[in-house]
């Protein structure tokens, strides 16, 4: 079986050999798959999304540095989509200030506005309505909560149109 490991760093290190090939983007690896059959998928992120030329030289690098006389395999690199659960920091990064359906492993969920990314945790800004003791109505208040990353169990972009 083809070592995942062994294929990140290929790719990894291709990206960060070649800066002016990705445009100084900051293209960066979300996840690597890696099946008994050796099916290996590679998905790509950058703060200024990904081109298929990206994907492309990737694949060209890590299926250059592979011997198919020695085991034959099949390669998939491809942008991560915006659809799908954030998996690394860098992603959230790239998204603050937009909002996010976070589900803690305690099964909380929270819809607010990413404000904050730091190593340990995330910020999100809720508005939430609320009686404030001695009026009538309800107010709007925002509720910032720190979120640890332990402690996402899926977080993704809410997409508006």
């Amino acid at each position: 079986m083809i070592s995942k490991e062994n294929i990140k760093i290929t790719a990894e290190d291709f990206i960060a050999d070649n800066p002016d090939r990705f445009n100084n983007k900051d293209v960066f690896i979300v996840e690597i798959k890696v099946s008994a059959d050796n099916r290996i998928n590679i998905l790509l992120d950058s703060i200024d999304g990904v081109t298929v030329d990206d994907c492309i030289a990737v694949s060209r690098a890590v299926e250059h540095s592979r011997d198919r006389e020695e085991e034959d395999f099949e390669l998939t690199v491809s942008s991560y989509g915006i659809d799908r659960p954030l998996l690394v920091k860098k992603q959230y990064d790239k998204n603050i200030n937009r909002m996010l359906n976070v589900e803690t492993v305690n099964n909380k969920l929270f819809k607010g506005i990413l404000v904050e990314v730091n190593d340990e945790a995330i910020v999100i800004e809720e508005k939430k309505k609320q009686k404030i003791k001695g009026r009538k109505k309800k107010e709007e208040i925002i509720i910032k909560t720190s979120i640890l990353f332990q402690n996402i169990k899926k977080a993704k972009i809410v997409i508006t149109f």
